[in-house]
């Protein structure tokens, strides 16, 4: 999915509540690192840990609008982070939050799958280069 997403032309980047270090971590023992533009979590010292401030630091370093981004997660704090920061969110059921918690959060889109977010997400693509 990762791949078929940059293929397309989305720049990805991990806005994470977890300290960067750790993110970064992760991310490389995964070996997923090349596929991300940016990752911004909190500092081990505990600032930046709201998920607004992490969404609105990721926003400053890839120099894009809220409106042209979309947020993908799987608890109420990636969908209420996007919202404070005006960024459309998709809900996914298949992480760690719950099917109310993701129902109750106000999610812009909620998939239940990653065939169903990277349908959603090309055809979103698609759509914004036709307009």
């Amino acid at each position: 999915m990762l791949n078929t997403l940059k293929e397309v032309g989305y720049r990805l980047a991990v806005a994470t509540s977890k300290p960067t270090v750790f993110a970064n971590d992760i991310l490389a023992h995964f070996k997923l690192e090349t596929y991300f533009d940016c990752v911004v979590g909190s500092e081990l010292d505990g600032t930046r840990s709201d998920k607004g401030e992490v969404i609105s630091y990721a926003l400053s370093l890839l120099q894009v609008k809220p409106e042209d981004v979309v947020m993908v997660g799987d608890r109420v704090h990636d969908i209420a982070g996007a919202r404070d920061c005006d960024v459309d969110s998709i809900a996914v059921s298949y992480g760690y939050g719950s099917e109310e918690e993701l129902a109750a959060a106000g999610a812009t889109h909620r998939v239940n799958g990653v065939n169903e977010l990277l349908n959603l997400l090309v055809k979103e693509k698609q759509l914004n280069s036709i307009n």
